[in-house]
């Protein structure tokens, strides 16, 4: 629920929504330094499947882990291939299906971020890993931060 208030110049707005506790991992891994990531809502996982192949062949890009988030259509991908964070944001928005939300408060925050525990008792499964002939060249031991937040149920 959201309520809004006009006060002269001033809008308020408060907003009622059930959320839950999470833990994510963001991007960067050092100065100007990334690894990709990809979150994917309401897209059919084949078509997923396919534009994170053509993201591989068109950028040389190691394996590339595509895990189930939850119920329904929502998916999301990592990519262990050290990137600046002008190249992976160039990779991210050139992918067709990506979730508008994660980009933009990605760009916004300076590092994407991918929720890595369970919600709503959901746990994260993964359900395929595109091979490459490339070598990824960092892992996730290689991350530079971890983050708790809130997220709707």
């Amino acid at each position: 629920m959201i309520r809004r208030i006009h006060l002269g110049p001033w809008l308020f707005t408060f907003t009622l929504a059930k959320t839950t506790k999470v833990i994510g991992a963001n991007s960067q891994l050092g100065k100007d330094e990334h690894i990709l990531m990809w979150d994917f809502d309401g897209q059919n996982y084949k078509v997923i499947k396919k534009e994170l192949g053509r993201m591989q062949y068109v950028y040389d890009l190691p394996e590339i882990r595509i895990f189930k988030t939850s119920k329904g259509k929502h998916y999301q991908a990592w990519c262990y291939k050290r990137t600046s964070w002008w190249n992976a944001k160039r990779i991210i928005a050139n992918t067709t299906g990506v979730d508008e939300g994660f980009y933009r408060f990605g760009v916004f925050r300076g590092h994407f971020t991918l929720r890595t525990s369970s919600k709503n008792g959901q746990k994260i499964k993964l359900v395929a890993t595109l091979p490459s002939h490339f070598q990824a060249d960092c892992c996730e031991f290689d991350l530079m931060s971890w983050t708790k937040y809130e997220t709707l149920r």
